[in-house]
């Protein structure tokens, strides 16, 4: 089955957008589901979507690429590989610097774009070959987080919920004992569902919650409610993934 990474492009130039989404449509592993020119905009753009891939210039008048890498990320949690391009190659040092995928250097060639798009695919599917893999096998009981307080062993049915602190860009994780432990920078809301798909649902960007724990479903308010002694909690379920949650929990 061919895969298909949701991508937007952000450029100031609507002519390079133009030439870069042309190119884009020669390889059918990308779907550039929206492009922009306007920097407030491009943030709404993929809060919305959570693109796989992000295509974005350096030099803006509203805002340096740069720059608007660093911010955006204390808006999202899901894994999206970002490619800088830009007529400046001094920039590329910064954008390694920042975990970019790649550089991409204006005027570029076709082979170098393809070049571009055959790492997307390679990485891509061997993230998925490996969660396939690890699904076949038997789930162990336990699992190793490292922690603010060091590496932390906990039963997947002891971790009540994850929520993400945005001031800090951290996941927290609230255990069965009560208390809360930080967990170290990087991880995504997709690192920790691997965790066990089963049972661990993102029930917003900044919350995933395990459904051993989920006593009651609000539909008119879209409120979860945990089961004792998490009873005096409730937590928003966003309207976008409403749909998965609702699938988990095999409604009849």
């Amino acid at each position: 089955m061919n895969q298909h990474y949701d991508t937007i492009i952000i450029d100031d130039s609507s002519k390079s957008i133009d030439i870069l989404n042309d190119d884009l449509k020669c390889h059918d592993s990308i779907n550039v589901v929206a492009t922009t020119t306007d920097i407030d905009e491009a943030k709404q753009l993929i809060v919305q979507h959570r693109p796989r891939v992000l295509f974005i210039d350096i030099e803006m008048p509203q805002q340096n690429g740069l720059d608007f890498i660093t911010k955006i990320r204390e808006h999202t949690d899901h894994e999206m590989l970002i490619i800088f391009y830009s007529a400046f190659q001094k920039y590329a040092i910064d954008a390694m610097r920042l975990s970019a995928f790649d550089f991409l250097q204006k005027p570029y060639f076709p082979d170098e774009l393809a070049d571009i798009v055959r790492r997307i695919d390679d990485y891509y599917t061997s993230i998925d070959d490996t969660r396939q893999r690890t699904a076949t096998h038997a789930t162990p009981a336990s699992i190793g987080l490292l922690t603010d307080e060091g590496l932390r062993v906990v039963n997947r049915d002891d971790i009540v919920m994850f929520r993400y602190l945005a001031k800090e860009r951290v996941w927290q994780m609230l255990h069965a004992d009560t208390k809360a432990f930080t967990l170290r920078k990087g991880l995504t809301a997709r690192d920790l569902t691997a965790i066990d798909e089963t049972l661990l649902v993102q029930l917003s960007q900044n919350c995933i919650v395990n459904l051993r724990y989920v006593s009651s479903i609000d539909t008119q308010t879209m409120q979860c409610r945990l089961a004792p002694p998490f009873d005096d909690m409730t937590l928003a379920v966003s309207r976008t993934y409403y749909p998965k949650f609702k699938d988990h929990l095999h409604i009849i």
